[in-house]
C-alpha cells in the first residue's frame, strides 16, 4: 500500500478532516478522495468519502489501521513539517 497523494486541508469550524488523499492498496486497486480524520481527543482515522450519504467503501479493522497509519504519515510529510506529535491511530 502507498499512499499516492495527500491534500492537506485546513478544516472549517465544526469539521473534523484533516486532510484528502489518494491511496494504492495494490497494483489493482486504487482509492481517491480517501479522507483523514481528526477527532477531538486526537485519534486519527482515514475512511472512504460519503456518498448519497454512506460511505463509498469500507475497510477491515486490519486494512483501515494500516491505511490510517500510512495517511498520517503523508500528513506530517505534507504538512510543512509539522508531526501530530502524540497521534493516535484508532480505527
Amino acid at each position: 500500500m502507498r499512499i499516492l497523494q495527500f491534500r492537506p486541508e485546513t478544516p472549517p469550524p465544526g469539521s473534523t478532516i484533516v486532510g484528502r488523499f489518494d491511496a494504492q492498496l495494490t497494483d489493482d486497486i486504487r482509492f481517491h478522495n480517501l479522507v483523514l480524520r481528526r477527532s477531538s481527543d486526537g485519534a486519527y482515522r482515514a475512511s472512504a468519502p460519503n456518498l448519497r450519504g454512506t460511505h463509498a467503501a469500507t475497510f477491515s479493522p486490519e486494512m483501515a489501521r494500516r491505511l490510517t497509519a500510512a495517511a498520517v504519515t503523508a500528513f506530517n510529510e505534507t504538512n510543512g513539517g509539522q508531526t501530530a506529535r502524540g497521534a493516535l491511530v484508532r480505527n
